[in-house]
């Protein structure tokens, strides 16, 4: 078992601008889709979800907070996003 949050994690790896966004949709991955993540593959999802994100962040930004989280759980899951088109 790991001994920090997701948040924390985060928040470690790509720093605080991300913890709202990024953080709470890994979360919701953790819970909605793969169970128990290890720091590791945290780590892993940070930097994948970050750079999306970023290449991404014109559309984030005008779509609301929940729904980025979705989005960024969406991304994660290799689910299809239907909300903006998205930048590869």
């Amino acid at each position: 078992m790991r001994e920090k949050g997701v948040n924390e994690i985060v928040l470690d790896t790509i720093g605080e601008e991300y913890v709202v966004v990024v953080g709470f949709g890994i979360e919701r991955y953790e819970t909605e889709v793969e169970a128990g993540l290890s720091e590791e593959k945290i780590e892993t999802l940070c930097l994948k979800a970050k750079e999306f994100y970023n290449k991404n962040k014109q559309n984030m930004e005008k779509t609301p907070l929940g729904m980025q989280r979705i989005i960024i759980k969406k991304f994660l899951n290799d689910e299809e996003i239907t909300e903006f088109d998205v930048i590869n």
